[in-house]
């Protein structure tokens, strides 16, 4: 899933966080499209039910945060057991960023995350977020977004260059995502290849999880 890596690097120390705003400046409007697709609550309700031998059945929630918070669209996101959502499996901080012809999208780690578990979904919990509290991902395991304007969708592939290495039975496997997500649907796939030979070494046999939105946080009028 997206988010799959443990996140490596320095701790940023800056003020604390103010919960959701609409005061964000002027910038690409893919970057803001980007950022309204993502905001809200997604289900693979339909995918657990049909293939429940595959799929458990899941929550991701992209909550958003305040602008300044690391000066970008930035959220907190959760990943859960839709029967234990006050306990996630995953947390997380993700930004977007324009970059030339590609949105970047990095992630952040947490420290002691279970301090706002449910936050996603109680912003309230989220108040003594700061960003002392957190940590940046290695650069190598950053996503990269693209829009297809005639799809109205993005598609984000991991960063090319096969340095995001997350090891696999003592041996290194370098990891290859893929996420296609619109407004109403959002699909993820990642998969551990050889970096030598490219070959398949792990990842799910069904294919991607796929999502649908339950639930749409706005982020801006503007």
């Amino acid at each position: 899933m997206f988010f799959f890596v443990s996140s490596i690097g320095k701790k940023l120390t800056y003020r604390k966080t103010k919960i959701f705003s609409k005061n964000y400046p002027k910038m690409s409007q893919e970057v803001k499209k980007l950022a309204n697709f993502m905001a809200g609550q997604w289900t693979n309700k339909k995918q657990a039910t049909e293939f429940p031998s595959n799929w458990s059945h899941i929550q991701v929630s992209f909550y958003p945060l305040e602008y300044s918070f690391l000066n970008a669209f930035s959220f907190y996101t959760e990943s859960a057991n839709e029967y234990s959502l006050d306990e996630p499996y995953k947390t997380g901080i993700l930004t977007f960023e324009k970059k030339g012809e590609i949105i970047e999208a990095k992630t952040f780690s947490i420290i002691g995350p279970e301090d706002f578990w449910y936050g996603a979904y109680e912003p309230s919990l989220l108040e003594n977020l700061t960003k002392e509290r957190i940590i940046a991902s290695r650069n190598a395991c950053d996503m990269e977004f693209r829009y297809d304007s005639e799809k109205d969708l993005f598609k984000g592939l991991t960063k090319p260059g096969k340095q995001c290495i997350i090891p696999r039975e003592g041996k290194p496997t370098y990891l290859d995502s893929t996420i296609l997500i619109d407004k109403n649907e959002y699909s993820s796939l990642d998969i551990g290849r050889n970096p030598e030979t490219d070959e398949l070494v792990w990842g799910p046999k069904a294919g991607p999880f796929v999502f649908s939105k339950k639930k749409t946080y706005p982020i801006s009028n503007q």
